[in-house]
């Protein structure tokens, strides 16, 4: 979706079980292109990995947009353009109708591309970061800086 390579239509759901900057990042995306987007999220509220001097720009821009977050809620089915969501605590469910698009938010992996491309070919190489996997910029950095600590 954020490529631009996958076909999007005008009314986007998107089925989040993701706690970072993911889910955010693709509704704002969509939001902005006018698209109408709500983000079925799996817990009280989306992005608790985003740090919290950060939360107020995304959720600015996700409200600014128009983008309805539905919390605690997720997808018990996808039929035809329903999509039939349960709320997580009651169970109680509810139809989102006339869907174009089903986006899945599910979280990040690790993306050792370069790691992969450099090993062996340099005399010295460590994998940390998000490259390892998926963290918070503090983690991250936390991470990086205790290797290079270490060498």
């Amino acid at each position: 979706v954020l490529r631009g390579s996958a076909q999007v239509g005008q009314r986007v759901v998107i089925i989040s079980e993701d706690d970072g900057m993911e889910t955010p990042s693709v509704a704002d995306f969509l939001a902005a292109q006018g698209r109408q987007v709500e983000i079925l999220h799996k817990w009280l509220m989306i992005g608790d990995r985003v740090e919290r001097y950060t939360k107020g720009i995304v959720f600015y821009w996700l409200f600014k947009n128009g983008v309805t977050i539905s919390p605690s809620t997720r997808a018990r089915a996808i039929e035809d353009s329903t999509v039939v969501a349960y709320n997580s605590h009651t169970n109680e469910e509810r139809r989102i109708e006339n869907v174009d698009t089903v986006v899945l938010s599910l979280g990040s992996q690790g993306d050792p591309w370069l790691y992969a491309g450099l090993k062996g070919k340099v005399k010295e190489l460590y994998l940390v970061g998000s490259a390892f996997a998926p963290r918070r910029m503090v983690e991250a950095t936390q991470q990086g800086a205790s290797v290079g600590a270490m060498i």
